[in-house]
């Protein structure tokens, strides 16, 4: 009992959730096709198309026709009971029977009226052959049977993930390798009528494309440069290929966009090539630490060999600019000494004697005192004795020249530290030439 109770009750929840929906839908699906065919059901059975008689015999009368209520007395009608028959009889006249038909007419033909979305777009299809593609607004197409319409998201972004399956995700690289590759591809509809007909299963298709391109672009690269490379670079290729490829497939889909996932060795190894890949990691920090160190020390020693180089240079300038003027002067005193010998060699001599008795006190005695035996105090008859004399005649035409030529040598040799001052004498100077001369009470020096 208890069984029986709840198979009943079961299958009372299996009608209410599924068979009534289901009924209510077709009813309403097909309504205006199931009346049509019992309007022209009525007016055939009472135009006699279904009799025996020809239409030229028969003869309908208006008051025949509201007595026998339009045909409902008829055979066809009689499992419906004389009650049931008479008041279809008194519905079904003839002209609520027209103004039923003209409503279901006008129904059927409202139905036609379709309303696409902002992101959507449709296909109307006549009796199954496509024959317009809509945009969004208000739209209208003849009611079914005749004409249907299917409608897509065009703006929605679909996503096919990769990393389901493994075994397809296994992919070998440039030198021989194999590599766990994920992505994920993001695509849209393009052109609708080639999507709904031209591809069944469009996400399959998206799927076998992608992969045979995605291993064509792994097989580009080796480990290292798949384990380092920046993803996008890898992404940007694959979307770029896969695009083309769907193109010229013309099943009416854009790819957007591939994201690289996970680009991993087999778990077996990943350990390994993780410690390859940390030493490649530190050997770029060795090498970048090395390269700042050298762009430190670099500058620093080509700022102090440029130092170097400049005092060198500076000081090669001033020894040369130095020799050219020694030379100079030299040249100079050489012309001098050339075009004035005997009084150049006076000044030399005077020179020697200032260097040799500069600390000595020196008796310089005219011609005509040595003459007239004239000694000066403290002189030693010996040293007398080695001066040469010159004539008495030639004392003033040296004088003169002696005179001019150390005013010279006073001016030009102003800052020379070694230049010493040339004290006048109380007598007259005298040449000792190539003949020698002395000079009275002379004291300090002579240069």
């Amino acid at each position: 009992m208890y069984k029986g109770g709840m198979l009943i009750y079961n299958l009372n929840v299996f009608f209410k959730a599924f068979a009534i929906p289901i009924l209510v839908y077709y009813f309403f699906k097909f309504f205006p096709f199931i009346l049509f065919i019992i309007v022209f059901l009525l007016i055939s059975n009472n135009a006699g198309l279904f009799s025996g008689t020809k239409k030229s015999d028969q003869y309908i009368d208006i008051d025949d026709v509201k007595e026998k209520k339009f045909g409902f007395n008829s055979d066809i009608f009689n499992f419906l009971g004389s009650d049931i028959q008479n008041r279809l009889s008194s519905i079904l006249s003839s002209k609520n029977i027209f103004r039923a038909f003209c409503a279901v007419f006008v129904i059927w033909i409202s139905s036609g009226f379709f309303m696409v979305k902002m992101n959507e777009k449709a296909v109307v299809m006549r009796f199954g052959k496509v024959i317009n593609e809509v945009g969004p607004g208000l739209h209208w197409k003849f009611p079914k049977p005749i004409e249907e319409t299917l409608k897509r998201d065009v703006t929605i972004l679909h996503k096919i993930n990769t990393s389901s399956d493994l075994k397809d995700n296994l992919m070998i690289t440039k030198d021989e390798n194999l590599l766990l590759v994920d992505m994920v591809i993001f695509w849209r509809i393009s052109n609708l009528k080639n999507y709904l007909f031209k591809a069944k299963r469009p996400d399959e298709i998206i799927n076998a494309a992608a992969s045979s391109i995605i291993r064509y672009v792994i097989s580009l690269y080796n480990t290292e440069q798949c384990l380092t490379l920046d993803r996008d670079e890898i992404g940007n290729k694959v979307t770029d290929l896969l695009n083309r490829a769907i193109i010229s497939y013309d099943i009416g889909i854009d790819i957007v966009d591939v994201q690289m996932g996970k680009i991993d060795p087999p778990s077996s190894v990943i350990s390994s090539y993780r410690d390859v890949l940390k030493a490649k990691l530190e050997k770029e920090t060795k090498i970048n630490e090395a390269q700042s160190y050298a762009n430190f020390v670099i500058p620093s020693a080509k700022g102090e060999a440029e130092k170097i180089i400049n005092n060198a240079k500076s000081y090669y300038v001033e020894k040369i600019e130095k020799a050219k003027g020694l030379s100079g002067a030299f040249l100079k005193k050489y012309e001098e000494i050339k075009n004035n010998r005997d009084l150049s060699l006076f000044f030399m001599n005077l020179e020697c004697i200032s260097d040799v008795l500069h600390d000595k006190t020196v008796y310089v005695v005219p011609g005509s005192a040595m003459n007239n035996n004239f000694i000066s105090v403290g002189m030693d008859s010996s040293k007398l004795d080695s001066l040469k004399l010159l004539n008495t005649e030639k004392f003033s035409e040296y004088d003169k020249s002696r005179k001019l030529m150390h005013k010279k040598l006073i001016t030009k040799n102003a800052d020379n530290k070694s230049t010493k001052k040339v004290l006048s004498s109380k007598s007259n100077s005298v040449d000792f030439g190539s003949h020698g001369f002395v000079s009275q009470n002379y004291n300090g020096g002579v240069s």
